[in-house]
């Protein structure tokens, strides 16, 4: 009896085949797997599967190959958890956690068939590392782009430069970056914006890259948009998206990311949205998740440390760097010319004003209603965003209680559950506020200004705490860390340190264990007039 009409027979027999013998019940996971099958198709007369269409039918079934190659290729699809199936490059320095090694055979499966992914992993789990050490071991000339929101773009060049320090990095950006067109072709890794793709899209898709690799990918759900159209032009011989975001909460994004990485595997747009307006989403999800990794982090829970620590940086927007410069100027002229206490009061003072333009320019009364933007802020309220919708608990660290005051504006706009503590709210009050949080069912966000929120709580419900302005004493940053990861903690813990690029933040963390004493006398102005200050070392920091 063929294989189509034994499935058609036992769907009408309710599970059992009538044979010579009288009737026989297929067993469950065979009825379930048959089902399976029929929904996708595989038992149409004449029906030919593309690569990408047997992939589903493979990992829903306990298929066995006709010869040995083929048996082979189930194999490796089988057993993609297992440790080793692929190696980093030898430029490669690092250690990848279990899961992340599994991200990487993946990967490594994907580009063998020639098929793209959709790397959905949580935050803080380690997209960028896993793609380069995927990267590591690729082999050919030609070089990988990667493309994002321009506040990552630097954070990838940190990190390759971490991992694989012997890659040749390009950040293809500014207006002069015609000049380094020449230059492509001689290095292992293009990192642009999309912003830029979209300006260049007629060059930038003549071109072939190894790998393309677009981060933050839910830029691109929106298929209308332009930007979506010109990624589309980029060709590569692997294509890989990147986001932090549950892509189960929002499975019609997901047509137009396949879209890009594996073109016309999900069907013309308009029977998808049919499909998932209908409810008709399971078929969906079984063809779509052999090309999306996704782990949460309880999931990976043992493969993570006690504590991790992620610095995020990112550049100022115009209007925030022109502003620094000025202050910056004022800073150096007040050096130059600091006779006296009050001069060098005025120079702290200052310093200080550095530090509150890279945090936010509307911590500066002068620019409290100037609407000058803030990288720093756009990119601590996607990164809350994205945690409280993946359902965490996040808390938020200041030393400036009006930077407190613009995020809890925001979170209220957001409808985001928030508790707040500054050096106004004090006994039963904080008490009161922390055992709210403490107890509150789901996601959450709880603001604290860093002198304030030092001691005296315990916020053991939360798993990920952002410090939005480096305290320049790590001492004190440790302590309100502690806040969270201490005894009783059952989670593990992501600590997200943000650092404004290219600005005085960036030197501070660099200095942090070699100049305690000169951060000291910087960070602490108060009874200022009593305290020797090397003004030497200060300009040296600022030069």
């Amino acid at each position: 009896m063929a294989l189509q009409e034994m499935a058609r027979l036992m769907v009408e027999n309710k599970g059992y085949l009538k044979t010579k013998s009288g009737y026989v019940r297929i067993d469950s996971q065979s009825q379930q797997e048959l089902q399976t099958l029929h929904k996708l198709g595989a038992f149409k007369a004449d029906k030919k599967f593309t690569r990408a269409e047997i992939i589903p039918l493979i990992a829903t079934s306990q298929v066995t190959g006709q010869n040995a190659d083929a048996q082979g290729w189930i194999d490796r699809l089988k057993h993609l958890h297992t440790t080793g199936h692929c190696a980093p490059g030898p430029g490669f320095k690092g250690e990848l956690r279990d899961y992340q090694q599994f991200g990487l055979n993946w990967m490594h499966f994907l580009s063998q068939t020639e098929l793209g992914g959709v790397l959905a992993d949580d935050m803080g789990l380690g997209k960028t590392i896993q793609a380069i050490a995927f990267c590591s071991q690729l082999k050919g000339k030609a070089p990988v782009l990667v493309v994002g929101p321009t506040n990552v773009i630097y954070n990838w060049e940190n990190e390759i430069k971490k991992f694989l320090p012997s890659a040749k990095v390009m950040i293809y950006s500014g207006s002069n970056r015609v000049a380094l067109v020449d230059k492509m072709e001689k290095v292992d890794f293009v990192i642009t914006t999309f912003g830029i793709v979209k300006n260049d899209e007629e060059w930038l898709s003549s071109l072939n890259f190894k790998a393309i690799f677009v981060d933050e990918a839910q830029y691109i759900k929106n298929p209308l948009a332009q930007i979506s159209k010109s990624i589309k032009t980029l060709k590569a011989d692997f294509k890989l998206v990147m986001t932090g975001t549950p892509i189960e909460n929002h499975l019609q994004d997901l047509w137009n990311l396949f879209d890009f990485v594996m073109p016309g595997y999900l069907g013309p747009k308009r029977e998808f949205d049919a499909l998932v307006k209908d409810g008709h989403t399971e078929m969906l999800k079984i063809k779509v998740k052999p090309f999306v990794m996704r782990r949460e982090k309880r999931e990976v829970l043992q493969s993570l440390p006690e504590k991790t620590e992620i610095l995020l940086k990112c550049p100022m927007s115009s209007a925030q760097r022109q502003l620094y410069e000025t202050v910056l100027e004022a800073v150096k002229r007040g050096i130059k010319n600091s006779v006296g206490k009050t001069e060098r009061l005025n120079v702290l003072t200052s310093l200080l004003k550095l530090r509150q333009v890279c945090t936010h320019p509307a911590l500066l009364p002068e620019l409290l209603d100037k609407d000058v933007e803030s990288a720093k802020f756009d990119l601590a309220t996607k990164t809350i965003s994205e945690l409280i919708e993946e359902g965490h608990k996040v808390v938020f660290f200041s030393q400036f209680t009006q930077m407190l005051d613009i995020f809890q504006k925001w979170s209220t706009q957001e409808k985001i559950y928030t508790e707040r503590i500054d050096g106004s709210v004090t006994g039963k009050n904080r008490s009161q506020a922390v055992d709210r949080f403490q107890g509150h069912v789901g996601a959450g966000l709880f603001l604290i200004s860093l002198k304030a929120g030092g001691v005296g709580i315990n916020l053991t419900s939360a798993d990920y705490v952002i410090h939005m302005d480096p305290w320049w004493n790590p001492a004190i940053e440790s302590q309100a860390t502690d806040r969270v990861h201490r005894m009783g903690q059952q989670n593990k813990v992501i600590v997200y340190k943000m650092i404004t690029e290219g600005t005085i933040e960036e030197k501070i963390q660099l200095l942090q264990e070699s100049k305690k004493s000169l951060l000291a006398q910087i960070i602490d102005i108060d009874s200022v007039a009593d305290k020797a200050i090397n003004f030497d070392e200060i300009a040296a920091l600022l030069a």
